[in-house]
């Protein structure tokens, strides 16, 4: 496991410093991380990116309940360029959906692209804690 949570904060970490930290020597570390990779335990190693600096300061989370059991939704959704993260998720809506937009404006453009699918209720984040851990 720690192995794990070092590779989520420091997915760039080279082997001998991983090694290292996990008091392991760098060829068992290589052996247990390309098996977790093979095992799909690990799935990629991703940019972070901070849509901040790029012109997307407003960072969201839209709830979203379905008028209709219209398939493809989800693919319709997902190909919006502002949508970050979608889950279908059970409870009293049926989708969670991340995005982030320029501005105010941007985001209502958005929830009203959204209103074509069924009701949404929008959550803007204010500020964000970073797990670091498993």
């Amino acid at each position: 496991m720690e192995i794990l949570t070092i590779l989520r904060n420091e997915g760039r970490i080279p082997f001998r410093q991983l090694a290292k930290r996990v008091n392991l020597s760098p060829s068992a570390v290589v052996e247990r991380v390309h098996r977790m990779e093979e095992e799909g335990i690990i799935k990629g190693y991703r940019a972070e990116i901070e849509f901040e600096k790029l012109g997307f300061p407003l960072h969201v989370f839209i709830r979203l309940n379905r008028k209709t059991n219209e398939l493809g939704i989800p693919k319709k959704i997902t190909a919006m360029p502002e949508v970050r993260n979608f889950w279908i998720v059970a409870g009293d809506h049926d989708f969670l959906i991340e995005v982030t937009a320029q501005d105010k404006e941007h985001l209502e453009d958005i929830i009203e692209t959204l209103f074509a699918y069924g009701t949404t209720s929008t959550a803007i984040i204010l500020s964000k804690t970073t797990k670091t851990s498993l």
